[in-house]
């Protein structure tokens, strides 16, 4: 997708004007992430068994990112719509990553989510004690990884990884690493795909966080059935390498084949709900 509006020369007061009205949502995004913080020495002593500890601060996280995006929804500043059948049962959810906030993003739609976190994360101080109380998993070193991701999957838990490992940069086919297919090989754990699709390049690798588009963000999350992974033929490392293609092909189409729309408003009202 092209966001036009970037194409129109903007004035120093339009640039200063759109700054100051959505640049709030970062500090208000940084503020319930503190609280979720704050939250955790009450959980310590409220709840004794660790899994069920985690699993209320994924609860409490899930419903901060759900209040995040309706205040950015009634701002005008973002909407998001989704497509199909949330994942609500234990197993592999693998998702594109076009911008900064697709975790945020699906965080708020599917229960109980533990997400596969880049190395660099301990840079930021916040998120990277954020995610070690969520009990996210780190690809910091792959084959640990791949060993914790089992263990959540065995535990019953959905786990979230992007198969980029990194951003997509924008204009590019994206291209998969072969550590989600080793991991579905591995496990047989059911594989849902999220194909996420963004109107704008705002918070992508080409996007500083302060060049606000024109235009109000708008992303659709689409949730696929379930994704064929069996395979008896070839070898371990020829079955990854064939099914990374498969997942590689299958994404190129699904993201050429989705038109931008012409506008927001026929999308439906309420694009926070609720997900039964």
């Amino acid at each position: 997708m092209t966001d036009v509006a970037l194409q129109r020369p903007l004035t120093g007061f339009s640039r200063l004007g759109r700054f100051l009205l959505r640049a709030p949502m970062f500090p208000v995004f940084a503020l319930g992430c503190s609280l979720l913080i704050l939250a955790v020495p009450w959980l310590h002593i409220t709840v004794r068994e660790p899994r069920e500890r985690i699993r209320k601060l994924r609860a409490m996280a899930r419903m901060a990112a759900r209040g995040w995006f309706v205040l950015l929804r009634r701002l005008h500043i973002v909407a998001i719509e989704t497509r199909g059948a949330v994942p609500d049962k234990p197993g592999l959810v693998i998702a594109n990553h076009p911008t900064l906030i697709d975790v945020v993003m699906l965080v708020a739609f599917i229960p109980n989510l533990c997400c596969v976190m880049k190395a660099q994360l301990k840079r930021n101080g916040l998120l990277n004690t954020l995610a070690r109380q969520l009990g996210y998993v780190s690809n910091q070193d792959p084959e640990t990884m791949l060993t914790d991701c089992e263990q959540r999957l065995t535990d019953g838990e959905i786990l979230l990884i992007f198969p980029e490992a990194t951003r997509s940069t924008p204009g590019q086919p994206i291209s998969f690493r072969t550590g989600a297919a080793e991991l579905a090989l591995r496990t047989q754990a059911p594989l849902t795909t999220a194909i996420i699709h963004a109107n704008t390049p705002y918070l992508s690798k080409s996007s500083a966080w302060y060049d606000f588009p024109a235009e109000r963000l708008e992303y659709r999350i689409v949730f696929e059935p379930p994704f064929t992974t069996s395979s008896r033929t070839g070898s371990r490392r020829q079955r990854r390498r064939n099914l990374t293609a498969r997942l590689e092909t299958f994404y190129r189409q699904a993201l050429g084949q989705v038109q931008k729309s012409t506008t927001a408003d026929d999308w439906p009202d309420t694009h926070i709900k609720e997900q039964t």
